[in-house]
C-alpha cells in the first residue's frame, strides 16, 4: 500500500447503537478488478479493518463484510452491531501501484432509545400482575391455617357438654323436701283430728239410764 491520494467526494452514512449500516463506494472502470479495501482514518497499514478477495465474492471479518461489484463499479461494506465509539471518519480503498485511491467517509452511530411507551406497558402489567397475586394470596388460607381452624372445631365440638348432675341434685333434692313437708302435713292433721274427738268424747253430758 502505498501513498494514499485522497478525493475530494465525502458521504454521511448513519446507523443506530446495536444495529447496522451499509457504506457504499463508487469507483471507476480501470478499478473493477483491483484490490479493494475498507479502513479507518488515517488509514495506515494497521487500520485496514477488511478487504475483498476477488470480484462479486463477499469477505466477512467479524463485524464487517465487504463486496466488490463489478457490474455496479460498487464496493459495498457492512458493519454490524454498531457502537457508539464507530462514529467517525472512514475510507474506500483502491490498492494501486504507487498510491491508492481513497475515497472518504463518514459513519455516524446514533444512541438507540427507549420506547417509553412500551416499558410503561410493560411495568403496568408487571404491577398488575403482582397485585392479583397478592389478592389471590391474601383471599386464600394457607392449608397450615386451615388444619389449625379445622382442629379447633374438631376439638370444640368433642368437648364433653357442661354436667347437670348440680341440676339435677337440686331437682332430687326438692323432691324429698316436698315428701317431708307432705309426711309433716299428714301427721300434724292427723293429730289435729285425735284432739278434736278427744275434746269432743270429754265434752259431751253423761248419758240417763233407761227408765224402767
Amino acid at each position: 500500500m502505498g501513498l494514499a491520494v485522497q478525493t475530494k467526494t465525502v458521504a454521511v452514512f448513519t446507523g443506530t447503537e446495536g444495529g447496522s449500516v451499509d457504506i457504499n463506494c463508487r469507483y471507476i472502470d480501470s478499478y473493477q478488478w483491483s484490490h479493494h479495501y475498507f479502513c479507518r482514518a488515517p488509514c495506515s497499514n494497521s487500520d485496514v479493518l477488511i478487504e475483498s478477495q476477488k470480484a462479486d465474492i463477499p469477505v466477512s471479518k467479524g463485524r464487517y463484510s465487504i463486496l466488490n461489484t463489478v457490474t455496479a463499479r460498487r464496493v459495498s461494506v457492512t458493519i454490524k452491531n454498531l457502537r457508539l465509539t464507530d462514529s467517525g471518519v472512514y475510507y474506500c480503498g483502491v490498492d494501486k501501484w504507487g498510491s491508492d485511491t481513497l475515497t472518504k467517509v463518514e459513519i455516524s452511530v446514533k444512541k438507540a432509545q427507549v420506547n417509553l411507551s412500551t416499558t410503561s406497558q410493560t411495568t403496568g402489567s408487571t404491577d398488575t400482575s403482582t397485585t392479583t397475586n397478592e389478592l389471590s394470596t391474601t383471599a386464600k388460607p394457607t392449608w397450615s391455617s386451615a388444619h389449625k381452624i379445622h382442629s379447633k372445631y374438631k376439638s370444640t365440638s368433642s368437648q364433653t357438654p357442661p354436667s347437670t348432675s348440680s341440676d339435677s341434685s337440686a331437682f332430687h333434692g326438692s323432691k324429698a323436701e316436698l315428701a317431708v313437708f307432705g309426711v309433716l302435713f299428714g301427721v300434724v292433721c292427723a293429730n289435729m283430728v285425735f284432739l278434736l274427738l278427744f275434746l269432743y268424747k270429754t265434752s259431751a253430758p253423761p248419758s240417763c239410764p233407761p227408765v224402767i
